[in-house]
């Protein structure tokens, strides 16, 4: 059970590190 909450941790930590990363790019096409 542990394992299983580290890792959807895990997937948020990407999932906002993605839109992070989404939004820097769009800021630097502007």
């Amino acid at each position: 059970m542990e394992y299983t909450n580290a890792r959807l941790e895990c997937n948020a930590a990407d999932e906002r590190a993605n839109i992070l990363a989404s939004e820097v790019i769009g800021l630097e096409e502007k």
